[in-house]
């Protein structure tokens, strides 16, 4: 789990941590990045792909995080290539 919004496997936790990332303002990469990460876990490939460009997009230059940004990115490529998106895929959890 990271941090107190419930950024987790969970989906349940993860419809409540969309809700709320949804109403934050302003739009930053933080932002963008745990939309990703929720989406990631709950099979939603093209939203997760969506966000997590956007979140790099924003990162500022030379900044550390972009290793993880781009670990992010590659591992939603990687599931949307092997499983398609979760209303494609009838194995997905």
């Amino acid at each position: 789990m990271v941090g107190q919004y419930g950024v987790c496997s969970s989906g349940i936790r993860d419809d409540k941590a969309i809700a709320l990332l949804k109403d934050i303002t302003p739009d930053t990469h933080e932002r963008h990045y745990l939309l990703a990460q929720s989406y990631f876990n709950k099979w939603d490939n093209e939203s997760a792909l969506r966000h997590i460009e956007k979140a790099l997009i924003a990162l500022p230059n030379k900044s550390q995080t972009g290793d993880l940004y781009r670990q992010l990115r590659i591992a939603i490529i990687e599931k949307r290539t092997k499983y398609g998106s979760r209303r494609q895929n009838k194995y997905a959890l």
